[in-house]
């Protein structure tokens, strides 16, 4: 089982190896957490499975499949996570590499994670779906007549434009829960939860249920400003929306930690009450 310090979810997962890109990885940036250890790490110790180049993208089956017979999580796992305490285990799917890459196809995401998540072990746990890709999502939810009420459809954004391009489409998502990863945060973000700038005629509806905030770590990263964190808090408690502050980021993130104006931040999403169809 993959236990994980980060703070919102209890275990991750990854069913593929690798990843197209993003702001945080290409040709000129190569500050993407995943696309280092993997390089670095990964694609020493386990060739078969992760290639040397991130950008080459790997399906790996079976893991998801694994991870739908892991337990609840034991008193241990919740010690450091008491905002976690009588709620099932949430899995985060994707922490390495994107899950929805090109070269990962829709039948091996049906017959892998979809099958997981609804088999009967499966349903006993959260599945967190992070992605960059959430109009891949909206396609793929249609498909399926929406995602199980399992599911946490979930986007990155890292400033103002990706929120822009990113959140009309994970509102698209047929789903019942939806998150926001603000992580890393590299500019101020304007949600705008009360009169949704982001609806379009295609969207499913206009509710997002979680924002999870964090500043970049590692070799190479930048700094996040106070002002960001606090202005997104802000703009959840107005709205109602759950918030998790998860760290200030930095070389050494550790040395930082993860309390905003004297408090930690630690809400879930409740499972939303909507309807799938």
């Amino acid at each position: 089982m993959k236990i994980t310090n980060i703070g919102w979810t209890h275990s991750t997962i990854n069913g593929s190896s690798g990843c197209d890109g993003c702001e945080l990885w290409n040709d000129l940036t190569r500050t993407c957490y995943a696309g280092q250890v993997h390089q670095t790490r990964l694609a020493l110790s386990l060739p078969h499975l992760y290639a040397a180049d991130f950008g080459e993208v790997r399906m790996i089956p079976g893991r998801f499949d694994q991870a739908a017979k892991w337990g609840p999580p034991t008193p241990a796992e919740n010690a450091d996570k008491p905002w976690f305490v009588g709620q099932p285990r949430h899995i985060f799917v994707g922490d390495m590499g994107d899950f929805l890459s090109d070269a990962v196809t829709d039948d091996f995401l049906e017959r892998e994670l979809l099958a997981a998540v609804t088999s009967k072990a499966g349903q006993r746990h959260v599945w967190q779906w992070l992605t960059k890709r959430p109009a891949r999502l909206a396609q793929l939810s249609e498909k399926w007549g929406g995602l199980p009420d399992n599911v946490v459809a979930m986007t990155t954004v890292t400033n103002q434009r990706t929120a822009d391009v990113r959140i009309p489409e994970l509102l698209k998502v047929r789903c019942k829960t939806r998150g926001i990863s603000a992580e890393p945060l590299l500019g101020p973000v304007d949600f705008d939860f009360g009169h949704p700038k982001w609806r379009t005629a295609e969207s499913y509806h206009s509710y997002i249920h979680w924002v999870i905030v964090g500043g970049e770590s590692g070799a190479g990263c930048r700094s996040m400003q106070a002002d960001w964190a606090r202005s997104i808090r802000d703009q959840c408690v107005a709205s109602g929306v759950a918030f998790f502050f998860k760290q200030w980021g930095g070389v050494r993130k550790e040395a930082h930690g993860r309390i905003l104006e004297g408090k930690t931040h630690d809400e879930l999403p409740a499972l939303a009450e909507e309807s799938n169809t």
